[in-house]
């Protein structure tokens, strides 16, 4: 469906830019041919049960309020499910686009990895609250958060460290994770 949003794809592979950014009149969503019942046109449209995720205010804890991302179910006729379909579509290719070619970049880079280099890819996740099962009312006042940081480096084995010598012409790279959990106090180390 994103593809039949967007003009030809050139020698490359790729969309053009200023298609995949929704510059051009020629090309969108209303190149996508949607039956009668889908846009409302039809006399006998009824209802349909699909999800999206929307941003809910909830109240939190001591009167604050928080925004956040849940899956809502929905029941609407077929032309809202469709104009909502059609609003993704804006965004999408471009994102899709942008994460191909990352990826692509990535698996370049990490197919031509010279010895002395090594590539290293950073996750932040975010802060978590640590909670016990069975609380006593002194721990609820004093939750521990934590953040999360996830890190995997890509680089070429030693033989000192992991039995096979990486060389020009066999070149074996390695994957190696590390965990950092990072409380309030110093960070423990995971390998």
């Amino acid at each position: 469906m994103c593809n039949e949003s967007l003009c030809e794809e050139d020698t490359g592979g790729y969309h053009k830019l200023t298609c995949l950014k929704r510059d051009p009149a020629a090309c969108g969503e209303q190149l996508i041919e949607f039956m009668p019942e889908e846009t409302g046109e039809s006399k006998s449209v009824c209802g349909v049960k699909w999800e999206k995720f929307e941003y809910c205010h909830i109240k939190g804890k001591g009167g604050n309020h928080l925004r956040k991302l849940h899956l809502v179910k929905k029941e609407t006729s077929h032309s809202e499910m469709t104009k909502h379909l059609k609003q993704l579509l804006q965004a999408f290719p471009l994102h899709q686009h942008t994460a191909k070619w990352q990826h692509e970049q990535f698996r370049v880079i990490t197919d031509n990895l010279t010895k002395e280099a090594c590539v290293c890819i950073h996750d932040l996740s975010e802060n978590y609250t640590c909670s016990e099962k069975h609380e006593l009312q002194t721990t609820y006042f004093q939750r521990t958060k934590v953040t999360i940081h996830v890190s995997v480096i890509h680089r070429h084995s030693i033989v000192e460290h992991d039995r096979v010598e990486s060389t020009e012409e066999n070149p074996v790279i390695r994957q190696d994770y590390l965990f950092v959990v990072s409380p309030q106090s110093p960070p423990l180390f995971f390998f």
